[in-house]
């Protein structure tokens, strides 16, 4: 029977495992754990036999790059050690990532294996996840991005970690039963979206005459309605929302249009920067200048805060 064809759209969220073959370790010392996260990028923990990913795919794109994850880490890995065949157990498993609740606590499922593991007591103790980027104020991996996620516990970006880890310790804290009904509540909110997937399937064909379901497209990532967001902008900082459109250097509305479509509106780089006619360049670089200048500006983190809100 042929394998059913894994759910691939542009911009759209998993939570993706892989397991080491009859569950052999598939990380020896801290030099392989390194070798993995050199070919990575967004939540992740690494356990001992197995790692958990929480990512977004700009390309529709998921089983080509976790094929080319898994296959230059399994030739890192036989080549240091010595030896041959299969390192994962079949194909990595991914779930689609489309229900709210889903999303806002999958980070803290993934956070909190070590802690159900025996490894820690507190997730802070496992370096070997994307925890300490969550909760710290220094990034340890640059090219994380938790903050769609921390949008949900609060506008201040201080505020919402301490939430975070709140969150993670009063889970962490929890018995046995109460740790399995968080994870069933989890996954109860995660359908796969193909059998066998990790979760039930979703009552809508993949595919329809060969091509993705744009319903269940739809549905991976919710429509933004580009002018109003825009409105919303043009609002906080009282000018015409013509202007957001000009190339005014640093200018901090456009910079603020940049933020509130990228991170409230949760569209990726590219597609924001297409909406305002712009290169994926500039809102990255203008996203940095935005940070920049709201560590020196109270008034313009305030109304940044409000859009938030």
């Amino acid at each position: 029977m042929a394998r059913a064809p894994r759910p691939a759209y542009p911009c759209a969220v998993y939570h993706v495992t892989a397991r080491g073959n009859n569950r052999a370790a598939i990380f020896t010392d801290d030099r392989d754990r390194d070798s993995l996260l050199a070919l990575l990028a967004e939540a992740f923990c690494l356990m001992t036999n197995h790692f958990h990913l929480f990512l977004r795919t700009p390309e529709a794109n998921i089983s080509r790059a976790l094929q080319w994850i898994n296959s230059v880490y399994t030739q890192r890995y036989n080549r240091r050690h010595r030896r041959l065949g299969h390192l994962f157990q079949g194909r990595f498993k991914s779930v689609l990532v489309i229900e709210q609740a889903h999303w806002i606590h999958l980070s803290h499922y993934i956070h909190l294996n070590p802690v159900r593991a025996g490894l820690a007591a507190d997730p802070s103790e496992h370096p070997w996840s994307s925890y300490a980027d969550y909760v710290g104020a220094n990034a340890e991996f640059p090219w994380l991005s938790p903050e769609p996620v921390l949008l949900a516990y609060g506008p201040d970006r201080a505020a919402r970690r301490k939430r975070y880890r709140a969150k993670s310790l009063s889970l962490a804290g929890t018995g046995r039963e109460s740790w399995k009904k968080f994870a069933a509540d989890l996954f109860a909110a995660a359908p796969s979206c193909a059998a066998g997937e990790g979760g039930p399937s979703i009552k809508e064909p993949l595919y329809i005459k060969g091509k993705p379901n744009p319903r269940l497209a739809a549905s991976a990532r919710p429509p933004v309605d580009h002018d109003e967001a825009l409105e919303q902008v043009a609002a906080a900082f009282a000018v015409n929302k013509d202007e957001l459109f000009r190339k005014r250097r640093n200018f901090p509305a456009r910079l603020a249009a940049y933020y509130h479509l990228t991170y409230n509106r949760g569209l990726s780089v590219a597609s924001t920067a297409a909406a305002l006619s712009v290169s994926p360049v500039s809102v990255s670089t203008g996203l940095i200048k935005l940070r920049q200048l709201m560590e020196e500006k109270p008034w313009l983190k305030a109304k940044i805060q409000s859009l938030n809100n």
